[in-house]
């Protein structure tokens, strides 16, 4: 019986440190670390996580939404550790897998992340529909958003024959922009 420890962040500006601490504490002998959303199926250390997992091992997460953010992927997960005879522990919901309400607090536990992550979509939306119906704008300010001697640099390749996509990688300035800086200067 190992105990092993899964932390995730959504993006790489995210810290683990808390949840590192958290299952360290929890006495975790080896921790998985992913940065990765939660939303994403494709998650390989999730994966690979569950396939080195043995029967009698325990997998300690700080949260369950850090396994997934969907009931379906929840419940995916329980039925391959159920299959593993593989228990999981949430640090700060308190569910253990290892007994039948506690699988059944687990997939609520998924339900209610699903429901949290489509109400904040929601909110998002009509909020951006609010704003726009009072007249403001959405989105990245119109204009140049970056220093005058990156834009000169941009205008003066375009006027050297360089492609698009030759002054985006000289100057490191996303292809899109490129365009966009480019249709700014036959506006003015």
């Amino acid at each position: 019986m190992k105990k092993i420890g899964y932390a995730r962040v959504s993006t790489r500006d995210q810290n683990l440190e808390m949840q590192l601490r958290a299952l360290k504490e929890a006495g975790c002998e080896k921790i998985f670390t992913e940065k990765k959303s939660g939303r994403k199926i494709d998650r390989p250390v999730l994966k690979r996580l569950l396939k080195q997992s043995t029967a009698g091992d325990i997998i300690i997460v700080w949260k369950i939404d850090r396994i997934g953010r969907s009931a379906k992927d929840l419940c995916e997960v329980i039925d391959t550790v159920r299959r593993k005879c593989v228990i999981i522990i949430s640090l700060t919901e308190g569910i253990n897998t290892s007994t039948m309400i506690g699988e059944v607090f687990f997939k609520l536990a998924g339900i209610f992340a699903e429901i949290e992550i489509n109400g904040r979509s929601e909110r998002t939306r009509e909020g951006i529909k609010i704003a726009r119906l009072k007249g403001k704008r959405i989105g990245r300010p119109p204009g140049i958003c970056i220093s005058q001697e990156k834009y000169k640099s941009i205008i003066d390749l375009n006027n050297n024959g360089n492609t698009k996509k030759d002054i985006s990688l000289k100057t490191g300035v996303p292809i899109s922009s490129v365009y966009r800086y480019l249709r700014l200067k036959k506006d003015k």
